[in-house]
Formats: C-alpha cells, sequence, structure tokens
C-alpha cells in the first residue's frame, strides 16, 4: 500500500477512536496562534494546545468499535414509534413554522429602521432649514438621538432573532 493511503487511514482511524472518546492521553504541541484552545507555555513562550492521542487497539478490535458505534447511531437517529420519515416531515414543519414567525421579525424590523431613518432624515432636514437658534441645535441633537435609539431596537431585535434560529438548530439536533 501507499505511504500516503497508509499516513490517511492512520490518520481517520485516529481520528474515529478520538471522536468516540477513546482516548488515551494528551501531547503538548506547540503551533501557530490560530489553533484550537491554545495556552500560553510561560517558561518557551510559546502557544501549544493538548493534542489528544487515540488508545491503540488492534484491528480486530476497531472494527467492533466502529460496529457498536454504527448500531448506537441507528438507533438513535430513530426513536420507538417513531419512523424516519415521520421524524423528517415533523422536523420541515416544525422549520416551516419557525421560518414564517422569523420572516415576520425580520421584516418588521427592517421597517422599523428604515421608519426610524426616515423620522431622523425629516427632524435633521427641518432642523438644517430653521433659523439659526437654540431650536436648531436641539432638532440637530434630537435627529441623531432618533438614529440612535432606532438602531439600537434593531440591534436588540436581531440579537433575538438569531437567539430564535440558534435554539430551534439545536431543538433539531436533538430531535
Amino acid at each position: 500500500m501507499h505511504q500516503a493511503v497508509e499516513t490517511y487511514l492512520a490518520n481517520e482511524r485516529e481520528k474515529v477512536l478520538i471522536s468516540l472518546g477513546l482516548i488515551d492521553h494528551y501531547v503538548k504541541e506547540y503551533g501557530p496562534y490560530g489553533a484550537p484552545y491554545v495556552m500560553f507555555d510561560k517558561d518557551t513562550q510559546q502557544y501549544y494546545y493538548n493534542r489528544p492521542v487515540a488508545v491503540d487497539v488492534t484491528d480486530a478490535e476497531f472494527e467492533k468499535i466502529l460496529q457498536l458505534a454504527t448500531l448506537r447511531q441507528q438507533t438513535a437517529k430513530v426513536p420507538t414509534g417513531q419512523t424516519a420519515n415521520n421524524k423528517i416531515e415533523s422536523r420541515h414543519r416544525l422549520q416551516n413554522i419557525n421560518n414564517g414567525a422569523e420572516k415576520t421579525l425580520r421584516v418588521f424590523n427592517m421597517v422599523f429602521l428604515i421608519l426610524g431613518i426616515i423620522l431622523a432624515s425629516l427632524t435633521l432636514i427641518s432642523g438644517l432649514m430653521a433659523p439659526y437658534s437654540i431650536a436648531r441645535q436641539y432638532r440637530i441633537i434630537i435627529a441623531i438621538g432618533i438614529v440612535l435609539v432606532f438602531l439600537y431596537n434593531w440591534a436588540i431585535m436581531k440579537t433575538f432573532i438569531n437567539i430564535s434560529n440558534n435554539l430551534h438548530e439545536i431543538n433539531a439536533k436533538i430531535e
């Protein structure tokens, strides 16, 4: 077998074992700053991360592990009393309901932001057209305040929409 193929198979085997939680020990590996779960070693003044090393198993043990993992994955996908098609259909129904509510919120949020910008623009224009006085200054300040309030409201609503999307994704993964 070619050396590159052997290396690939060994790496994939180790990834499978690690993903199943079969970790023997961790190795301190120095690497770039962008590596996952980076820590700083004060002694060597370098960044490192603890790379997991899989348990050493024979080919027969690995085959048995794969069979059990596959069996566990198949039984976990479909709960008792429910077929795979029923589960997919219920998930699509749930997503359609949620997408409708989230789309409504997004549209309302955008309309609210546009109205705020229009209102602030009108206030600013009326402030700039007024003769120079203290009222002109107040109108300009009020226009800036209106923009800030509507932007703040838009950001908060967008955050709630994103939280709702994330909760629906988590719920779909749990089911």
